[in-house]
């Protein structure tokens, strides 16, 4: 735990712990920002797992509270590094943080570069295909080449989806209200910002270059009434009993039906193990209890309906990449088969995920030929154990 020592707050804006600002966002997670260097620590709202983002620099220069005692800076010569909360919207559910750049005069680069640590997949989001469009998919100018951010190995319960953040494509503007999207690329955990030559040529300074990392568990790209049964792969990492199903979806002009299910995996969904009812959405992420079903460890898949197909119903969400996706736009609503039959596949990564309680652990140890068996209490199973020394258990 860290101590908290030397407290100084302004406007109850920031408060400086361990030489570190702490800078509460809107979902109640904590974003820390190095007094000494440009670094900040974003932290995930429930599961607190940091991403750290450095700006890579090799001057030595601290970082202070700015004149508006709203933002923190980080002031070089020829640029400065702010760093900001923004408020919660439907994008991002628990709040954002901003790291803008501003270039005070042209830089010798185009290329603004940023190390990120954390134990994060980084999945880029390509603009919409033909066919994406034809289908009514959505997909906002500012995820067009963002990048979502998913926990490596951490899925379900408190991790939800396992998405941890969004880092949203930049917009650069200069003095003269001149616009222009910048270029994302994150290789071997930098990320650059790229920004057209011909723009920095013509730009008049300063300029701000500000991407976005959204604090949400929720796709950012959507789809208004997929038809048939869609779906995402994920792992279950321990034995376990599902206990329920959420589904992210949002309402546009009258409530409709959906319904979810998990498959076991067979190069693809197959076998049904558990499924919901009918259940009318309204807006927001929805939950339905399943009868609770045991799971071993393993790959499974995780599948939803859209109920009854009105024109614009509600919208289901997704990233588009980073994922193993299903389809079969066939099949019509209502409960689930016994086995699927899959049409197409996709690298949607659906947001969808299930809540389970671990499953009792059990250890057998053997010690001098005597045999010892036990169960721990996990998730509120007692605990119980059995021992059998020289025959008599």
């Amino acid at each position: 735990m860290i101590k908290t020592t030397n407290i100084k707050k302004d406007k109850k804006e920031f408060e400086i712990v361990s030489e570190k600002y702490q800078i509460a966002l809107e979902g109640k997670q904590i974003v820390k920002v190095d007094s000494l260097k440009p670094t900040a620590y974003i932290q995930k709202c429930k599961t607190k797992e940091e991403l750290k983002v450095e700006y890579i620099t090799t001057k030595d220069i601290a970082v202070s509270l700015a004149k508006d005692k709203k933002k923190l800076t980080w002031q070089d010569t020829k640029l400065d590094v702010l760093y900001y909360k923004l408020p919660t919207d439907e994008k991002n559910e628990n709040g954002a943080f901003e790291i803008e750049v501003t270039l005070k005069e042209k830089p010798l680069t185009n290329k603004i570069q940023f190390k990120l640590t954390g134990d994060f997949n980084y999945f880029y989001q390509p603009p919409l295909t033909k066919t994406e469009v034809e289908e009514g998919h959505i997909r906002p100018d500012d995820v067009v080449g963002s990048y979502a951010v998913y926990h490596k190995t951490k899925k379900d319960n408190e991790y939800g989806t396992g998405k941890a953040f969004h880092i949203y494509r930049p917009k650069i503007k200069d003095s003269a209200n001149k616009e222009i999207w910048g270029k994302l690329n994150i290789t071997d955990n930098v990320l650059t910002i790229e920004i057209p030559q011909s723009y920095l040529d013509t730009a008049t300074y300063p300029v701000s270059v500000d991407p976005t990392f959204g604090d949400t568990g929720v796709g950012t790209s959507s789809i208004v009434n997929p038809v048939g049964i869609n779906g995402t792969k994920f792992n279950l990492s321990v034995d376990g009993n599902v206990t329920s199903l959420h589904v992210r979806m949002w309402a546009n002009t009258y409530p409709a039906d959906w319904r979810a299910a998990i498959y076991s995996d067979s190069s693809g969904p197959s076998v049904l193990k558990v499924e919901t009812g009918s259940q009318a959405c309204v807006s927001n992420w929805q939950s339905q209890n399943v009868s609770s079903t045991f799971l071993a460890a393993g790959n499974y898949w995780l599948l939803f309906q859209n109920g009854n197909g009105q024109p614009s119903s509600f919208s289901f969400y997704y990233d588009a990449t980073g994922g193993s996706g299903t389809y079969d736009s066939d099949y019509p609503y209502g409960t689930f088969p016994s086995t699927y039959n899959q049409e197409g596949t996709t690298a949607y990564i659906w947001s969808i995920y299930a809540t389970y309680t671990a499953s009792p652990t059990t250890s057998i140890k053997k010690v001098s030929g005597v045999a010892y068996a036990s169960i721990k209490k996990i998730g509120g199973v007692a605990i119980g154990s059995v021992k059998k020394i020289a025959g008599v258990e």
